[in-house]
C-alpha cells in the first residue's frame, strides 16, 4: 500500500511541475485536440520521483513507472515497450508528458526501443531499454525435502537465455540446470547433494535472487516438533503413527489416518508435551505455524483442523482454536501425494467449535508454550464427515 501510495504521489508530482511550463492537459475524455494531426516528438524519458527530477534515463526495469517527455504526446494513442502494449491512462497525459508503467510480463520480441502510435496512424521509433529484473522467488512449494524430491518454485522473471540459463541453487553448491514455460513457475528435482540447510536461490540471465526463508531449518529454538530429535505426546495411537515408510521429507514423519467428523466428534493427530520448555522466538503479526503435509487421499469438506496453543491446552476443549480449512473454497484439498509446505496465521481469530468468532487472538506466551492440532469444528457452515489420511513432519514458527 505504502508503494502504491508514493507512485501516485510522484505522478501528482510530475504533472504539478509540468504546469511550470505552457502546458494543457488532456480531460479523461477522448476528445479531438486541434493538433491531432502533429507528430509526436519524444525528447527524453525521466523517473517520476521529485528527487530525480533533473535525471534522463535511457532504461526501465518491468513495472516501473516513468515519464516520457516531449511534445504533442497528447496525440499519442498507445506505447509499446519491445512488443508489450502499455496501459495508458488519459488523466496522466498532457501535451508534453505521459506518465506510464513499463508492461510486466515478458516480451518476446526484443528491440530495445518504445514505439508511440499517434492518432494520424504515425509510428514514432525511440531507444529504450525495458529490462528485465532479478529473478522474484515467492514461494517454495515444500521448505524440507530430500534429495530426488520433486519441487515447485513460484515468483517472476524466470527468464534464461541459451548463454545463460535458468539455474536453481541449492545451499551446499549444488545446482540444477531448468527451464520456465511462463516465466514465474520452475519445477525441478533435488539433485544429489541439495537437500542441505541454508538458503537456496535462482539464477537468471538477469541476476540471481535468494528465497527469504531457509531451507531444511528443523532443529533451531522455532521448532516444536520434527518427529526425529524432540518428544512428541502422541494422543490417538491406534490413528497416529510415527513412521518413515513412504518417502520422508527429513528423518521420522507422522501419519494420521482417522476421523474429520464435523463439530460434534473430534480426531486428535497429537500435540506437544505438556513440560516442553516455550520456544525461544520472538513472535510478531507475520508469525505462522508452519509446517510440511502431505494428502494420501483428498481432504474433502468436514472438519477443519483446530489448532489449539498453550501449556496442555489454551482455554477449554471446545474453544479458542485457530481453524484451518483449505477445503472450503473447492470441497476438496489434495497435495497430490506430494509434500508440501503449510502456514497457518498464529494471529488469526480464534473461534469455538461451532465456528463462532470469538473476537480475540491467541498470546505470544502461549503461542511459545506448545500446542494441539485436532480435527474437529464447524467452518463455513460444513457438517461433513470423511476420513482423512494425512503424512505430517516438522511443526515450527516462520515468519511469512
Amino acid at each position: 500500500m505504502m508503494n502504491i501510495l508514493k507512485n501516485k504521489l510522484s505522478v501528482i508530482w510530475l504533472l504539478a511541475s509540468l504546469l511550470t511550463v505552457p502546458v494543457f492537459f488532456t480531460s479523461c475524455d477522448d476528445d479531438d485536440d486541434d493538433n491531432s494531426g502533429a507528430d509526436p516528438v519524444v525528447r527524453y524519458f525521466r523517473t517520476t520521483y521529485a528527487a530525480e527530477s533533473d535525471s534522463m534515463i535511457v532504461a526501465g526495469s518491468l513495472g516501473q513507472v516513468i515519464a516520457i517527455i516531449g511534445e504533442n504526446l497528447s496525440n499519442v494513442t498507445a506505447i509499446h515497450f519491445n512488443n508489450c502494449q502499455a496501459t495508458l491512462n488519459p488523466c496522466y497525459i498532457t501535451n508534453n508528458a505521459i506518465v506510464v508503467t513499463i508492461p510486466t510480463y515478458i516480451p518476446t520480441e526484443i528491440t530495445n526501443k518504445v514505439y508511440l502510435t499517434a492518432k494520424n496512424g504515425k509510428v514514432i521509433e525511440v531507444d529504450f531499454e525495458a529490462t528485465i529484473p532479478s529473478p522474484i522467488i515467492s514461494s517454495v512449494s515444500s521448505l524440507v525435502f530430500r534429495e530426488g524430491q520433486n519441487l515447485t518454485l513460484k515468483g517472476n522473471y524466470f527468464v534464461g537465455t541459451e548463454a545463460d540459463p535458468i539455474t536453481v541453487n541449492f545451499p551446499g553448491g549444488a545446482t540444477i540446470e531448468v527451464t520456465s514455460t511462463d516465466y514465474k513457475t520452475i519445477k525441478c528435482q533435488v539433485p544429489f547433494g541439495g537437500a542441505n540447510p541454508g538458503l537456496l536461490s535462482v539464477t537468471t540471465a538477469y541476476g540471481t535472487s535468494y528465497y527469504s526463508i531457509k531451507v531444511n531449518d528443523i532443529s533451531g529454538s522455532n521448532v516444536y516438533a520434527n518427529m526425529d530429535g524432540k518428544d512428541l505426546e502422541i494422543w490417538c495411537s491406534d490413528k497416529a503413527t510415527v513412521t518413515n515408510s513412504n518417502a520422508p521429507v527429513s528423518g521420522n514423519y507422522l501419519n494420521y489416518k482417522g476421523p474429520g467428523t464435523s463439530a460434534w466428534n473430534w480426531g486428535n493427530p497429537f500435540g506437544t508435551p505438556g513440560s516442553m520448555a516455550p520456544l525461544d522466538y520472538t513472535v510478531t503479526q507475520n508469525t505462522c505455524l508452519a509446517f510440511e503435509m502431505r494428502t494420501n487421499t483428498p481432504w474433502l469438506t468436514s472438519a477443519p483442523m483446530s489448532f489449539q496453543f498453550g501449556s496442555g491446552i489454551s482455554g477449554s476443549w471446545e474453544t479458542d482454536m485457530l481453524m484451518w480449512a483449505p477445503w472450503a473454497d473447492t470441497g476438496e484439498f489434495s497435495t497430490d501425494g506430494e509434500w508440501q509446505t503449510v502456514f497457518v496465521s498464529v494471529s488469526g481469530t480464534l473461534m469455538d467449535k461451532t465456528g463462532a468468532d470469538l473476537n480475540k487472538t491467541v498470546s505470544a506466551d502461549d503461542v511459545l508454550r506448545g500446542f494441539c492440532v485436532m480435527f474437529w469444528g464447524q467452518f463455513a457452515g460444513s457438517e461433513g464427515s470423511c476420513d482423512v489420511d494425512i503424512d505430517f513432519d516438522n511443526f515450527r514458527l516462520l515468519e511469512k
